[in-house]
């Protein structure tokens, strides 16, 4: 007697990044690629929720999660990235995370969490 046993079950590839990448590692080179790559699209989430022209620092982004939907070796993405948007000389307005969609087909915001909001000096309100 021969017995089947069928399973059935989605895999997902993620790293959840804890730590900063070591100094001149891999790791920070690509960050630091992806993160230049990304620039565009960040700077469209903050303009979204902000309604005005804030920057961020690009050495100042933190990966939270990277996870592959469909498995190894797929090339479809969810990055997942905190930003802390400032104006003026480094005056910090706000913690947020943004969510992307990658592929192929390019880059698309899935979600914006925006998590503080400090409290800008009087002269720059």
């Amino acid at each position: 007697m021969t017995l089947f046993l069928s399973l059935s079950f989605s895999i997902t590839s993620y790293a959840s990044v804890s730590s900063i990448p070591l100094k001149n590692s891999t790791e920070e080179l690509y960050q630091d690629i992806f993160s230049t790559l990304l620039d565009e699209n960040i700077q469209d989430g903050l303009h979204s929720y902000y309604k005005k022209f804030v920057q961020y620092d690009l050495f100042d982004i933190k990966v939270l999660k990277a996870i592959r939907p469909a498995g190894y070796r797929t090339f479809g993405f969810l990055l997942k990235l905190q930003v802390r948007p400032f104006v003026g000389a480094h005056n910090t307005i706000g913690i947020d995370n943004i969510t992307f969609e990658i592929s192929p087909s390019g880059v698309i915001m899935k979600n914006f969490e925006h998590l503080k909001s400090f409290e800008l000096p009087p002269y720059l309100r």
